[in-house]
């Protein structure tokens, strides 16, 4: 398997109706820190909103901050950042070649950061200042011939659709 999938990826038309690939959209408040049904394989990840695309109600500090010695971002800062018209809000990746970190492992210490513990996973900390966090789905796709490319290549395809990396991602 290849990341050809990955340069082909309908950022526009991607769901849980249209997964191209990927499983999971579970509920952050049902996926827990055990993240059961995430398997132990490399590959990459999205947050999702739950259905609307609208801005959302932001919290500060929001979720993870105090615990990860993180400051959290201003209400301003995260309005700045929001991209309208998308569901997409983080894409990340686990794993690859010179990485032994599982899409579990990564989605674990994700879990732990957005709930106050403290965890090696600062990516994506901007979600865990969304009101309607636990709503919000976490969808994987296993590629473990090259999650880094993959997320690469996922990334730079939104930013060509609407200008500015997901929400989230604060590079890429």
């Amino acid at each position: 398997m290849s990341m050809e999938w990955a340069e082909i990826f309908d950022i526009k038309t991607f769901s849980d109706a249209n997964p191209q690939g990927f499983t999971g959209f579970e509920k952050i408040g049902d996926l827990g820190s055990a993240c059961a049904n995430v398997p132990k394989e490399a590959g990459v990840y999205m947050i999702l909103l739950p259905g609307e695309t609208e801005q959302p109600i932001f919290c500060v500090p929001g979720r993870g901050a105090r615990a990860n010695k993180v400051t959290p971002q201003s209400e301003e800062k995260l309005q700045q950042r929001w991209v309208q018209g998308t569901r997409i809000l983080y894409i990340g990746k686990a794993g690859g070649p010179k990485y032994k970190t599982t899409l579990k492992a990564r989605l674990q210490a994700y879990m732990r950061y957005g709930n106050g513990i403290k965890a090696a996973h600062r990516g994506g900390r901007s979600i865990w200042q969304l009101e309607n966090i636990d709503e919000c789905l976490v969808a994987w796709r296993v590629a473990p011939e090259d999650p880094k490319g993959c997320e690469g290549c996922l990334l730079k395809r939104f930013k060509n659709i609407y200008g500015n990396l997901p929400f989230a991602n604060r590079q890429g």
